[in-house]
């Protein structure tokens, strides 16, 4: 599945994209709910990590299938995987990171931060505008103010 996927991504548009995954990827991803179904419907599955496995994939069918009907969507979530990889990494040194209540509020920033590198906007940059502007913000506008429609507003600094 990973390679024919992986042959898309080139020069193909979207909707090729899409034609192309509907008729390589969904008969591959049908049989193998088939068989997790089959499994399933004998209620015999052992409590093994194998059968939860199964039932993970099982419980999860329309999500494991946002890929077929999206053609910009990636069949695997290493982008996600390598953005958090340094949240991973500081996990332990954050261990004191204040009250219990500190975690939201943090988790909220680096989600900002890690949202602006994937849009390429220079994170410092855009706290600090942020930061100054959000005060005096008109609440109903503050959706303005998020990463990718900051860009666009200030498309020349990023």
């Amino acid at each position: 599945m990973f390679l024919n996927d992986r042959g898309y991504w080139g020069d193909t548009t979207s909707a090729e994209r899409l034609i192309a995954r509907r008729k390589t990827q969904e008969p591959i991803i049908n049989k193998i709910y088939e068989i997790i179904k089959a499994q399933v419907d004998k209620s015999i599955l052992p409590k093994n990590k194998f059968s939860k496995a199964l039932m993970y994939m099982y419980s999860r069918e329309a999500h494991f299938k946002t890929f077929l009907g999206n053609p910009d969507t990636l069949i695997d979530n290493n982008l996600s995987e390598r953005a958090i990889k340094p949240l991973v990494i500081g996990r332990k040194n954050w261990l004191f990171l204040g009250s219990k209540d500190s975690g939201k509020p943090t988790a909220a920033i680096l989600s900002l931060v890690q949202t602006c590198r994937h849009l390429n906007i220079d994170p410092a940059k855009y706290l600090e505008d942020v930061l100054r502007k959000i005060m005096g913000y008109n609440s109903q506008k503050l959706h303005e103010l998020l990463p990718d429609n900051w860009a666009k507003m200030n498309c020349g600094q990023t």
